[in-house]
């Protein structure tokens, strides 16, 4: 009869046994979207790649928010737990598995977007669609928005947010110096919020701003990349020496001899030690004060065509943050939280 407890300890410790080595998994409780065949696609928690794995319903754990309806017929394909004929529902959290496919992530995006309640602002900023680049350098990341033109006179976008599809992560768009004041430095201008415009497209570069501050482009930002690299270039739009000394109101502006001497002159280049042994003595005064951005500004910032319809905005991030694996995507949300528009790359 002693035999009989001593063969159930050892039925219950080889039970332990096997329950201690099955790795538990915990479904998300986030995920309640239809395949298309009536399976329902749920993600995990822990991170792990499933791609070739199976397992059966007793080793799946759901979030206590949860709900899943038995019988379970578990598989799995693309990183991505299929739950057959079951139901999970719940908060949207947590991290999307690496390479989902395109056909589950469109179906992803279009579950977390119902999620959402829709901006008034969507179809008014919108993503621009060209291909995200995909690299681990921040400096090198852009995401672009447009103002389109449903706009009719401006969109407060500063406090918006860009959404990580894969972390939950978010970064906030900043505020943004418009006009430079002169002198044309930031501690000359003010940031303020970001007032988009129909068909202004915003680089929104996921490093730190070369100059400090996300700013507007205008027809002598140029200057700025003589000292400063941007991603994308900046495009030279300055005008020319000539016309800078030409328009500059001194009499030496006005000099044949110094109107020659810049002849050769790069567009959006100041003077520099190197170029400076190239002009006459008596106009080098003259080129260092008004072949300048300071100076363009001063003579060009009532223009019509003074601002360019492109921002440059930073979120001043020390590392790439948009994934480059495929099939990602990015959620733009307002002030309050809405859905505004969804990039899918």
């Amino acid at each position: 009869m002693k035999a009989i407890p001593v063969l159930m300890m050892i039925i219950v410790a080889g039970i332990i046994f096997l329950l201690v080595q099955e790795q538990i998994f915990y479904a998300r409780s986030d995920i309640s979207q239809s395949n298309g065949t009536g399976d329902i696609l749920v993600d995990l928690l822990d991170g792990g790649s499933l791609q070739g794995n199976t397992f059966n319903t007793s080793s799946i754990v759901t979030q206590k928010d949860a709900v899943v309806e038995p019988p379970l017929n578990v598989f799995t394909g693309n990183n991505t737990l299929a739950l057959k004929k079951g139901i999970a529902s719940g908060h949207i959290s947590h991290t999307v598995p690496e390479n989902i496919n395109a056909t589950l992530l469109t179906a992803y995006v279009d579950y977390v977007s119902a999620q959402y309640t829709p901006s008034p602002f969507a179809g008014l900023v919108a993503f621009y669609d060209i291909p995200l680049r995909k690299t681990t350098v921040a400096q090198e990341q852009n995401v672009l928005l447009w103002g389109t033109h449903h706009i009719t006179s401006s969109v407060n976008i500063t406090g918006w947010k860009l959404v990580n599809h894969r972390t939950r992560n978010y970064y906030t768009l900043p505020s943004a110096i418009e006009q430079f004041n002169v002198p044309a430095s930031a501690g000359g201008s003010v940031q303020a919020p970001l007032q988009l415009k129909t068909q202004d497209i915003v680089f929104v570069n996921s490093g730190r701003s070369p100059t400090g501050y996300s700013f507007k482009v205008n027809t002598c930002t140029g200057f700025r990349t003589q000292f400063f690299i941007f991603n994308p270039p900046i495009k030279q739009r300055c005008p020319s020496p000539q016309q800078l000394l030409a328009e500059s109101g001194y009499e030496a502006g006005r000099d044949p001899l110094c109107l020659n001497a810049v002849i050769g002159f790069p567009r959006c280049t100041a003077l520099t030690t190197a170029t400076q042994a190239t002009i006459p003595q008596s106009c080098i005064d003259i080129v260092q004060r008004q072949v300048t951005e300071e100076s363009c500004i001063r003579q060009r910032r009532f223009d019509a065509n003074f601002l360019v319809k492109e921002w440059r905005v930073y979120l001043e991030s020390g590392s790439a943050i948009w994934p480059t694996a495929t099939n990602n995507a990015i959620y733009l949300l307002d002030a309050q939280d809405r859905l505004v528009a969804t990039y899918i790359y």
